[in-house]
């Protein structure tokens, strides 16, 4: 799978993942992350004029093994490395997320999941030093029909107040899937937060586009394609 974005204030986003099984039960996954900002004016202090110009960076490289545990239970687990640079200073972390699927024999048509992210790890530039961005999901899936899903998620950052995010996936024919999002963190803090896009499935691959806006940030546009070989 790879993906670019066209993210807020013309930062660019790209992803490339491979996963693999590894028995009938059990696989394993591999992504690279990498976040890139356009040059900005760099100053000193408030008290003088721009003297030159800077940019920022991130790069991250996450390995995942995940495993049918029991006919109802799934569990998860990623490791990550991160190396962030603004202009000449960086800093390098290392984090884990950990998660739960649940689907319970009686509601065939439901599944609960909880997630740990960013656990670990600080992040320190200069002699400033930060905790990674700790957050708790929890997780609801409803199936009313084969090729529809409904979703929700309450979120709790450690450093901010609880979310919600919710999305529909409709599988409208074998070639296109229709999606729609809402995120009450952005409309929280932009009054937006409706997310739209769909998938497009030729042959072995698909293509995804999405589309956020952020108001006073501007748009954002992310386009993915996904493959798989074999069975």
């Amino acid at each position: 799978m790879a993906s670019v974005a066209s993210w807020i204030e013309k930062t660019k986003l790209g992803i490339i993942g491979y996963c693999s099984p590894i028995s009938d039960s059990s696989g394993f996954g591999l992504s690279v992350l990498y976040l890139k900002t356009d040059k900005m004016p760099l100053y000193k202090d408030v008290n003088t004029s721009q003297s030159g110009e800077f940019d920022a960076s991130d790069l991250s490289i996450r390995l995942g093994f995940g495993a049918k545990v029991t006919r109802s239970n799934y569990l998860g687990i990623v490791g990550g490395w991160i190396n962030q640079r603004i202009e000449e200073e960086k800093s390098r972390s290392f984090f884990f997320d950990i998660g739960e699927i649940y689907k319970p024999k009686s509601l065939d048509k439901m599944a609960f999941s909880i997630v740990l992210q960013n656990l670990g790890g600080k992040v320190k530039f200069i002699e400033e030093e930060d905790e990674l961005p700790s957050t708790l999901n929890l997780g609801f899936a409803y199936f009313p029909a084969e090729n529809i899903i409904f979703s929700l998620d309450l979120v709790k950052p450690k450093d901010n107040n609880y979310g919600i995010r919710s999305g529909f996936e409709w599988d409208v024919k074998r070639i296109l899937t229709l999606r729609a999002g809402f995120n009450s963190q952005v409309f929280q803090d932009l009054g937006i937060g409706i997310s739209g896009g769909f998938g497009i499935k030729i042959d072995t691959f698909n293509l995804d586009y999405s589309y956020v806006p952020y108001r006073e940030l501007g748009e954002t546009h992310n386009l993915s394609l996904t493959t798989h070989f074999g069975r």
